[in-house]
């Protein structure tokens, strides 16, 4: 269980985070926190682990927002006079 929690956690932090600095931080901050935890037991317990999900989730889910929302704005059709 805790395995797939760390694993789900990376791929949801990490996945698509490359063109976002702040979404970089954050996933680099929990990849931090996770090799820091292999050497104390808390790592459920720390609230910066769920600080963390937090923000990174907020974040992941307004960057793939943010595609459709530009894909459902309607183009005006250029006008042939000019603009």
């Amino acid at each position: 269980m805790y395995l797939a929690l760390v694993i789900a956690a990376m791929i949801r932090l990490v996945g698509g985070a490359r063109s976002e600095p702040a979404r970089v931080a954050i996933a680099a901050a929990f990849v931090a926190l996770v090799f820091h935890t292999l050497l104390y037991a808390d790592f459920l317990e720390d609230p910066v682990t769920w600080a963390l999900l937090a923000v990174g989730t907020a974040l992941a889910a307004a960057s793939s927002s943010r595609p459709r929302a530009r894909a459902a704005r309607v183009r005006q059709p250029a006008s042939p006079l000019g603009p």
